[in-house]
């Protein structure tokens, strides 16, 4: 996936993490919604980024492909808000250093 795919992602993603208890279980992520709605603020500022002309990190790139697609180790699976809280904001400084 390119940058603006993964912004697409993380923007459907906090979408459907804020209707998901409206939703019926079988239209659901899979992903926590408290933990991708602690981490909204962070990861919107990192969907900025990719839809921006700016540079990024190829390292983090991977590191967020890691977050949104591995349900085994990725915190946005998980029942800890807090853990995603972090990892997302790992993610987003890693993001500018280039």
């Amino acid at each position: 996936m390119n940058r603006h795919s993964y912004s697409r992602t993380i923007t459907r993603v906090i979408d459907r993490s804020e209707t998901y208890y409206s939703t019926l279980p079988p239209f659901r992520l899979v992903y926590v919604p408290e933990a991708v709605l602690a981490a909204k603020t962070d990861l919107l500022a990192i969907s900025k980024r990719l839809d921006s002309n700016e540079p990024v990190n190829t390292k983090a790139l991977d590191s967020l492909k890691t977050l949104l697609s591995d349900g085994h180790t990725s915190p946005l699976f998980r029942r800890n808000p807090e853990a995603a809280q972090k990892a997302v904001a790992e993610i987003r400084k890693e993001l500018v250093t280039v």
